[in-house]
Protein backbone atom coordinates (compact mmCIF):
# COMPACT_ATOMS: atom_id res chain seq x y z
CA UNK A 1 0.00 0.00 0.00
CA UNK A 2 1.11 3.15 -0.66
CA UNK A 3 2.24 5.64 1.97
CA UNK A 4 0.88 8.80 2.47
CA UNK A 5 3.15 11.03 0.20
CA UNK A 6 3.20 8.96 -2.15
CA UNK A 7 -0.34 9.26 -2.83
CA UNK A 8 0.30 12.87 -3.79
CA UNK A 9 3.29 12.20 -5.85
CA UNK A 10 0.66 9.83 -7.60
CA UNK A 11 -1.79 12.95 -8.36
CA UNK A 12 0.96 15.27 -9.23
CA UNK A 13 1.01 13.49 -12.83
CA UNK A 14 -2.47 13.88 -13.31
CA UNK A 15 -2.80 17.64 -11.90
CA UNK A 16 -0.62 18.29 -14.00
CA UNK A 17 -2.68 16.97 -17.01
CA UNK A 18 -5.85 18.10 -15.75
CA UNK A 19 -6.97 14.40 -14.91
CA UNK A 20 -8.22 14.00 -11.63
CA UNK A 21 -11.24 13.44 -10.22
CA UNK A 22 -12.72 16.66 -8.36
CA UNK A 23 -12.46 14.65 -5.15
CA UNK A 24 -8.40 14.07 -5.80
CA UNK A 25 -7.81 17.53 -6.86
CA UNK A 26 -9.33 19.59 -4.17
CA UNK A 27 -7.19 17.04 -1.98
CA UNK A 28 -3.92 17.33 -3.77
CA UNK A 29 -4.55 21.31 -4.06
CA UNK A 30 -5.04 21.22 -0.25
CA UNK A 31 -1.37 19.05 0.20
CA UNK A 32 0.20 21.02 -2.85
CA UNK A 33 1.05 24.89 -0.94
CA UNK A 34 3.03 23.35 1.51
CA UNK A 35 4.78 20.48 -0.53
CA UNK A 36 7.72 22.01 -2.22
CA UNK A 37 8.32 18.50 -3.75
CA UNK A 38 5.01 18.00 -4.74
CA UNK A 39 5.57 21.64 -6.35
CA UNK A 40 8.74 20.55 -8.10
CA UNK A 41 6.80 17.37 -9.65
CA UNK A 42 3.90 19.55 -11.14
CA UNK A 43 6.40 22.02 -12.51
CA UNK A 44 8.22 19.54 -14.19
CA UNK A 45 5.33 17.33 -15.44
CA UNK A 46 4.27 20.49 -17.15
CA UNK A 47 7.21 21.43 -18.71
CA UNK A 48 7.77 17.66 -20.31
CA UNK A 49 3.71 18.16 -21.28
CA UNK A 50 4.71 21.54 -23.25
CA UNK A 51 7.83 20.42 -24.91
CA UNK A 52 5.73 17.32 -26.46
CA UNK A 53 3.15 19.84 -27.55
CA UNK A 54 5.92 21.09 -30.22
CA UNK A 55 7.79 18.21 -30.71
CA UNK A 56 6.57 17.26 -34.11
CA UNK A 57 4.81 18.37 -37.59
CA UNK A 58 1.43 18.16 -38.39
CA UNK A 59 -0.50 14.70 -39.12
CA UNK A 60 -4.27 13.66 -39.70
CA UNK A 61 -4.37 11.49 -36.61
CA UNK A 62 -6.15 8.00 -37.20
CA UNK A 63 -9.85 6.98 -36.28
CA UNK A 64 -8.28 3.77 -34.43
CA UNK A 65 -5.54 5.58 -32.04
CA UNK A 66 -7.68 6.72 -29.29
CA UNK A 67 -9.78 3.51 -29.69
CA UNK A 68 -6.39 1.41 -29.50
CA UNK A 69 -4.73 3.21 -26.84
CA UNK A 70 -8.12 3.09 -24.26
CA UNK A 71 -8.61 -1.06 -25.43
CA UNK A 72 -4.94 -1.29 -24.18
CA UNK A 73 -4.53 0.56 -21.06
CA UNK A 74 -8.16 -1.31 -20.06
CA UNK A 75 -6.47 -4.81 -21.24
CA UNK A 76 -3.42 -4.45 -19.65
CA UNK A 77 -4.53 -3.80 -15.65
CA UNK A 78 -1.48 -1.94 -15.01
CA UNK A 79 1.03 0.90 -15.99
CA UNK A 80 3.46 0.09 -18.82
CA UNK A 81 6.66 1.99 -19.65
CA UNK A 82 6.79 5.23 -21.42
CA UNK A 83 7.72 4.37 -25.37
CA UNK A 84 11.06 5.70 -26.57
CA UNK A 85 10.56 8.99 -28.65
CA UNK A 86 12.90 10.07 -31.55
CA UNK A 87 15.37 13.38 -31.18
CA UNK A 88 13.49 16.12 -32.49
CA UNK A 89 15.69 19.76 -33.09
CA UNK A 90 13.06 21.20 -30.40
CA UNK A 91 14.43 22.61 -26.94
CA UNK A 92 14.68 19.71 -25.12
CA UNK A 93 13.34 16.02 -25.99
CA UNK A 94 11.18 14.18 -23.77
CA UNK A 95 14.38 11.97 -22.99
CA UNK A 96 16.42 15.23 -21.96
CA UNK A 97 13.03 16.21 -19.67
CA UNK A 98 12.36 12.78 -18.55
CA UNK A 99 16.17 12.52 -17.17
CA UNK A 100 16.02 15.97 -15.16
CA UNK A 101 13.40 14.53 -12.66
CA UNK A 102 14.43 13.17 -9.60
CA UNK A 103 13.22 9.56 -10.17
CA UNK A 104 10.89 7.99 -12.65
CA UNK A 105 6.74 8.61 -12.87
CA UNK A 106 4.40 6.66 -10.33
CA UNK A 107 3.33 3.74 -11.73
CA UNK A 108 -0.20 4.56 -11.47
CA UNK A 109 0.27 7.57 -13.57
CA UNK A 110 2.55 5.72 -16.06
CA UNK A 111 -0.09 5.16 -18.81
CA UNK A 112 -1.94 8.17 -18.18
CA UNK A 113 1.63 9.91 -19.07
CA UNK A 114 2.31 7.19 -21.93
CA UNK A 115 -1.20 7.90 -23.52
CA UNK A 116 -0.78 11.85 -23.25
CA UNK A 117 2.74 11.37 -24.83
CA UNK A 118 1.52 10.17 -27.69
CA UNK A 119 -1.53 11.78 -28.36
CA UNK A 120 0.91 15.29 -27.87
CA UNK A 121 2.96 13.68 -30.52
CA UNK A 122 0.98 13.87 -32.75
CA UNK A 123 0.63 16.87 -34.87
CA UNK A 124 -3.24 17.83 -34.88
CA UNK A 125 -2.80 18.11 -31.00
CA UNK A 126 0.04 20.35 -31.84
CA UNK A 127 -2.46 22.60 -33.95
CA UNK A 128 -4.95 22.65 -31.27
CA UNK A 129 -2.40 23.69 -28.25
CA UNK A 130 -0.56 26.31 -30.45
CA UNK A 131 -4.53 27.91 -30.71
CA UNK A 132 -5.10 27.07 -27.12
CA UNK A 133 -2.24 28.68 -25.83
CA UNK A 134 -3.61 31.38 -23.67
CA UNK A 135 -6.22 29.06 -22.20
CA UNK A 136 -3.43 26.79 -21.03
CA UNK A 137 -1.60 30.18 -19.52
CA UNK A 138 -4.61 31.28 -17.79
CA UNK A 139 -5.55 28.04 -16.16
CA UNK A 140 -2.05 27.91 -14.88
CA UNK A 141 -2.19 31.42 -13.53
CA UNK A 142 -5.42 30.32 -11.50
CA UNK A 143 -3.64 27.41 -9.72
CA UNK A 144 -0.92 29.86 -8.74
CA UNK A 145 -3.64 32.35 -7.53
CA UNK A 146 -5.06 29.64 -5.91
CA UNK A 147 -1.87 28.21 -3.95
CA UNK A 148 -0.66 32.04 -3.09
CA UNK A 149 -4.45 32.20 -1.50
CA UNK A 150 -4.34 29.10 -0.12
CA UNK A 151 -0.82 29.59 1.62
CA UNK A 152 -1.85 32.66 3.71
CA UNK A 153 -4.92 31.67 5.50
CA UNK A 154 -6.35 29.25 7.62
CA UNK A 155 -7.96 26.89 5.60
CA UNK A 156 -12.23 25.94 5.99
CA UNK A 157 -13.26 23.19 3.19
CA UNK A 158 -16.87 23.67 2.24
CA UNK A 159 -18.51 20.21 1.07
CA UNK A 160 -21.33 19.28 -1.00
CA UNK A 161 -24.22 16.31 -0.25
CA UNK A 162 -21.19 13.61 -1.05
CA UNK A 163 -18.61 15.03 1.64
CA UNK A 164 -16.18 16.08 -1.74
CA UNK A 165 -14.76 19.74 -1.19
CA UNK A 166 -15.90 21.92 -3.94
CA UNK A 167 -14.51 25.05 -2.11
CA UNK A 168 -12.23 26.11 0.48
CA UNK A 169 -12.82 29.54 2.30
CA UNK A 170 -9.48 30.78 3.41
CA UNK A 171 -9.63 32.89 6.33
CA UNK A 172 -6.81 35.73 6.02
CA UNK A 173 -7.70 37.47 9.30
CA UNK A 174 -11.03 37.93 11.61
CA UNK A 175 -12.34 40.03 8.79
CA UNK A 176 -11.56 38.75 5.21
CA UNK A 177 -11.92 35.67 3.18
CA UNK A 178 -11.14 34.37 -0.41
CA UNK A 179 -12.24 31.54 -2.04
CA UNK A 180 -10.72 28.53 -3.63
CA UNK A 181 -13.44 27.21 -5.84
CA UNK A 182 -12.87 23.62 -7.46
CA UNK A 183 -15.90 21.47 -7.98
CA UNK A 184 -18.67 24.13 -8.43
CA UNK A 185 -21.03 24.04 -12.14
CA UNK A 186 -20.46 27.71 -13.93
CA UNK A 187 -23.60 29.45 -13.34
CA UNK A 188 -26.00 31.48 -15.62
CA UNK A 189 -23.69 34.96 -15.18
CA UNK A 190 -27.16 36.57 -16.54
CA UNK A 191 -29.59 35.33 -14.25
CA UNK A 192 -27.80 33.72 -11.44
CA UNK A 193 -25.07 34.03 -8.47
CA UNK A 194 -23.86 31.67 -6.21
CA UNK A 195 -23.22 33.50 -2.78
CA UNK A 196 -20.76 32.59 0.27
CA UNK A 197 -22.61 33.31 3.59
CA UNK A 198 -21.96 33.16 7.67
CA UNK A 199 -24.07 31.02 9.60
CA UNK A 200 -25.18 29.64 12.81
CA UNK A 201 -27.47 29.77 15.64
CA UNK A 202 -27.49 33.42 15.78
CA UNK A 203 -28.19 33.86 12.05
CA UNK A 204 -26.96 34.07 8.89
CA UNK A 205 -25.35 36.89 6.29
CA UNK A 206 -24.53 37.20 3.02
CA UNK A 207 -20.50 37.51 2.58
CA UNK A 208 -20.73 38.00 -1.10
CA UNK A 209 -21.71 37.09 -4.18
CA UNK A 210 -19.45 35.37 -6.92
CA UNK A 211 -19.32 33.61 -10.48
CA UNK A 212 -18.01 30.63 -11.40
CA UNK A 213 -17.80 31.00 -15.12
CA UNK A 214 -16.21 27.56 -16.60
CA UNK A 215 -13.85 24.40 -15.19
CA UNK A 216 -11.43 24.44 -13.49
CA UNK A 217 -9.36 26.66 -10.38
CA UNK A 218 -10.79 30.55 -9.87
CA UNK A 219 -10.00 32.17 -6.75
CA UNK A 220 -12.48 34.85 -5.14
CA UNK A 221 -10.52 37.29 -3.52
CA UNK A 222 -11.06 39.20 -0.24
CA UNK A 223 -14.20 39.22 0.47
CA UNK A 224 -15.40 41.25 3.79
CA UNK A 225 -16.83 38.85 6.79
CA UNK A 226 -19.68 40.34 8.60
CA UNK A 227 -17.86 41.09 11.98
CA UNK A 228 -20.95 42.51 13.76
CA UNK A 229 -22.71 38.39 13.05
CA UNK A 230 -21.93 37.30 16.75
CA UNK A 231 -21.38 33.43 17.48
CA UNK A 232 -21.36 32.55 14.00
CA UNK A 233 -19.94 29.11 13.04
CA UNK A 234 -19.59 27.83 9.53
CA UNK A 235 -19.47 28.89 6.03
CA UNK A 236 -22.69 27.95 3.23
CA UNK A 237 -22.75 28.27 -0.48
CA UNK A 238 -26.08 28.91 -2.07
CA UNK A 239 -26.67 29.33 -5.70
CA UNK A 240 -29.62 31.89 -5.86
CA UNK A 241 -31.40 33.64 -8.83
CA UNK A 242 -30.83 37.30 -10.24
CA UNK A 243 -27.88 39.25 -9.71
CA UNK A 244 -27.25 39.78 -6.00
CA UNK A 245 -26.73 38.28 -2.99
CA UNK A 246 -30.43 38.93 -0.91
CA UNK A 247 -30.43 39.63 2.58
CA UNK A 248 -31.24 35.50 3.69
CA UNK A 249 -31.21 32.02 1.39
CA UNK A 250 -33.31 31.79 -1.20
CA UNK A 251 -32.20 27.71 -1.46
CA UNK A 252 -30.77 24.89 0.25
CA UNK A 253 -26.99 25.14 0.65
CA UNK A 254 -24.71 23.59 -2.19
CA UNK A 255 -21.83 23.02 0.30
CA UNK A 256 -20.92 24.04 3.60
CA UNK A 257 -18.61 23.79 6.19
CA UNK A 258 -17.58 24.50 10.14
CA UNK A 259 -14.75 26.50 11.27
CA UNK A 260 -12.01 25.02 12.97
CA UNK A 261 -12.84 24.13 16.92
Amino acid sequence: MNAPHERFEELAAGHALSALEPGDEAAFLGHLPSCAACQRAVAEHRETAAHLAYAAAPVELPDSLLAGIRAGVASSGRGYALPDVAPTPEPISLDAARARRRGSLPRTWTAVAAAAALVLSLGVWNASLRAGKSDVEGRADRVTAALRAMEKGERVPLNDASGRPVAYAVMHDSSTVSLVVDGLEPNDTDASTYVLWQTGDTGTRPVGAFDVRGDGVHVVRDLRLVTSLKGWTAFAVTKEPGRRAPQAPGSLPIANGPLPA
